[in-house]
């Protein structure tokens, strides 16, 4: 990992912390994501076709957490209840091939934007990358570490959709589906290995879609969505109550989409329609 970190720093400039304005905004094509300082630069917001479909709060978090057993704390993007959180090491970003530099107040455009992040959790070293290009987000990460750590849960990929989602679509990868209902209840909606998911809001008549890739690495893996008030939260589970040693290699990859249906009798073919697409 240690080499793979240097090869990151050869290939351009790297920004440091101290060089990041407090907020990042990215748009290419119908989609806008918003990068916070407060959660290490993650994406903290997610719009589409000019609406809001994923929270902006410092209680909402995305990128990546892990809690070690024995502990009631989780550590990693936005959480620091342990006092030990996400330090970010280098972060790139590139537009249209071009490297840019961002700055205060100046929004990033362009037809395919790439944000490569390297950061500390804890033991953790997380390469983590998103290419955002034409109304769709394709996420990498790489996960590993210079000594043992004993994971109670690691998460990956989360995404907080907002609660204007009042229904979901679980796709097997034996292409099975089971529809179901968000009732806010503060419990898990969906767990198990199913690779994509479909939100949707009968209302506006929106969709998103993500598929995750469990790739390498992967021990105990499953999928959930937390069915909370203030918000309907993916997260890909791919390593739990087992010891992540420095020989392993924690690797996956998630494609989200968007799509409008406002026949709410034909969501279900729209979502598995981009879902394959997605793959």
């Amino acid at each position: 990992m240690k080499h793979l970190v240097f090869a990151l720093l050869l290939t351009g400039t790297i920004l440091a912390a101290a060089e990041l304005p407090r907020s990042i905004e990215l748009e290419s094509g119908n989609v806008r994501l918003r990068l916070a300082a407060e959660k290490v630069w993650n994406i903290n917001r997610i719009d589409w076709n000019g609406r809001q479909l994923a929270l902006d709060d410092r209680r909402a978090h995305y990128g990546m957490a892990f809690q070690p057993q024995q502990s009631r704390f989780f550590i990693g993007s936005g959480h620091r209840e342990s006092g030990v959180g996400e330090e970010l090491t280098s972060l790139k970003i590139t537009v249209d091939g071009k490297e840019v530099t961002p700055e205060n107040g100046k929004k990033i455009t362009g037809k395919s934007i790439t944000v490569d992040k390297v950061s500390r959790i804890s033991d953790f070293v997380v390469a983590y990358s998103f290419t955002l290009a034409g109304d769709r987000l394709d996420e990498k990460i790489l996960v590993t570490t210079p000594k043992l750590v004993k994971v109670n849960f690691l998460y990956c990929f989360m995404h907080p959709w907002m609660t204007r989602f009042t229904d979901f679509l679980c796709i097997g990868a034996d292409g099975s589906t089971q529809a179901l209902k968000f009732r806010s209840d503060e419990k898990d909606l969906a767990m198990g290995p199913f690779p994509a998911g479909v939100w949707y809001d009968p209302e506006s008549g929106i969709g998103v879609v993500t598929v995750v890739r469990m790739e390498e690495g992967t021990r105990n893996a499953y999928r959930t969505v937390w069915d909370r008030s203030m918000y309907r939260k993916d997260y890909a589970v791919p390593f739990s109550r087992a010891y992540f040693r420095p020989e392993n290699r924690l690797r996956l990859s998630a494609s989200t989409g968007f799509f409008l249906e406002k026949d709410a009798s034909k969501w279900h073919d729209a979502g598995k329609k981009l879902a394959s697409e997605l793959k």
